[in-house]
């Protein structure tokens, strides 16, 4: 029989992406789930959080969480794709939830910040969304629960949670019960681990791109184009016969076409963020080595310094030795 004292059940990881409006609560939100004041928050309305953060934290011995917070969308729209963009493809594990945080206490525009996902990531990303309300002991003081307050609320934020599948969860703002705060925070991961999809990476995004090929608003394409849309439905549904068509043949060519330039796009943006980390790292290497070449070169002048001290000393005692 094996020895199974050395045995150590496997890490599991959870990246959480946050978004929200600014003053939704999505950085107290990100401290409670991690359990320790990591991200910086305001009390009121207004957007701390100009950039992404991510922080990590176990919260047990076999579950690590990692949390991307974001900028509020209302801060700088291109300004917070940019940043979430960015921060989500720098995490090696990918992203396993999106938690679309919403205070029950400010309400601003929802269907934006879905149209902003769906833009950067692909429809595709809603499957990843789980609707987070913050000011949940807000309600309890009203003595509504979250169904009551969503059972009169509008119809976009009924759209929304179709979308994701009607996953939602609420959390308190101001609790000071650790037994509530637990029970909450295990009933979001809980959500997330049900999650039947593989984490959200760049691959992820790729291969969206690939079958959908991204196009324009259905009201902007021209015939032509909505043609070659069409027969990109057709392959993606595996019907690939519509390409022998002789008047198609054309089409399937401008299909593979555009589907290579999105390839070619894609390889230079990532050949571009290669190029800008090696020069980083290079720069980073650099400095180090100058770093350590300063340090080498004051040990050598401390070292010199306290041999000149030792002899001075030893002259010293034995001259008094000799007047002695």
């Amino acid at each position: 029989m094996e020895d199974t004292d050395d045995w150590v059940d496997p890490i599991v990881d959870r990246t959480l992406l946050l978004v929200g409006e600014s003053g939704s609560g999505k950085s107290s939100l990100g401290n409670r789930i991690l359990g320790q004041e990591s991200f910086a928050y305001k009390n009121q309305y207004g957007s701390v959080t100009t950039c992404c953060e991510i922080k990590e934290a176990y919260l047990s011995d076999t579950l690590r969480c990692q949390i991307i917070d974001t900028p509020g969308v209302v801060s700088g729209e291109d300004d917070a794709l940019k940043e979430i963009g960015t921060a989500c493809f720098q995490v090696k594990r990918g992203v396993h939830a999106v938690l679309l945080v919403m205070s029950v206490r400010n309400r601003l525009e929802e269907t934006g910040i879905v149209d902003m996902l769906a833009r950067l990531f692909t429809p595709k990303i809603m499957e990843y969304v789980i609707v987070v309300f913050t000011g949940g002991d807000l309600l309890e003081k009203e003595g509504r629960s979250l169904d009551d307050y969503l059972g009169r609320d509008s119809a976009e934020l009924q759209k929304i949670l179709t979308l994701c599948g009607g996953r939602k969860v609420l959390f308190d703002n101001k609790t000071a019960d650790k037994v509530k705060q637990r029970f909450q925070v295990r009933q979001l991961l809980g959500m997330v681990s049900k999650l039947e999809v593989q984490p959200y990476t760049f691959s992820t995004l790729f291969d969206e791109l690939q079958l959908q090929n991204r196009s324009p608003a259905v009201g902007d394409l021209s015939p032509e184009t909505e043609k070659v849309n069409a027969l990109i439905d057709q392959a993606y549904q595996g019907d690939t016969s519509c390409f022998k068509e002789p008047n198609n043949e054309s089409m399937a060519a401008m299909v593979d076409k555009k589907l290579q330039d999105t390839m070619v796009m894609f390889k230079k943006e990532i050949m571009s963020e290669v190029e800008a980390r090696k020069k980083l790292h290079s720069e980073i290497q650099k400095l180090i080595a100058e770093t350590k070449e300063a340090v080498r070169l004051l040990q050598l002048k401390v070292d010199t310094v306290v041999d000149e001290i030792k002899e001075i000393r030893r002259k010293s005692a034995k001259q008094g030795c000799r007047f002695m």
